[in-house]
């Protein structure tokens, strides 16, 4: 093969598109590349920041259920203490009403 026949298949393949076609594709697809890797960055900024505003949310959530949690357990407290109170008040008004039926009966014996 000699020069003129080179430059023979040189011309035909530029003329046919073929090698612009090749140069094209090596050139074209570090671009592929480089669009690939932005979209593959902005993908994984949007998973940070979608996993920072959804931690955020959880801590606020955990927040919110240890206040309920807190209370929740001093109305328990104040529960039991009302309970406690009214506890004493039945039995005193038990006893009071024990002295005001003793009473009753007294004044009914002294009205005979």
């Amino acid at each position: 093969m000699n020069w003129s026949e080179a430059l023979q298949y040189i011309s035909t393949a530029i003329g046919s598109g073929a090698l612009t076609g090749f140069v094209t594709y090596f050139t074209t697809s570090k671009k592929r590349k480089n669009d690939f890797i932005a979209e593959l960055q902005g993908s994984i900024a949007l998973l940070s920041e979608n996993y920072t505003k959804t931690l955020s949310e959880l801590i606020e959530v955990k927040r919110q259920y240890t206040e309920s949690q807190i209370s929740l357990s001093k109305a328990l407290s104040e529960l039991a203490e009302v309970k406690d109170e009214l506890s004493r008040l039945r039995k005193e008004n038990e006893t009071l009403i024990k002295k005001l039926n003793e009473l009753n009966k007294l004044l009914k014996i002294k009205a005979e």
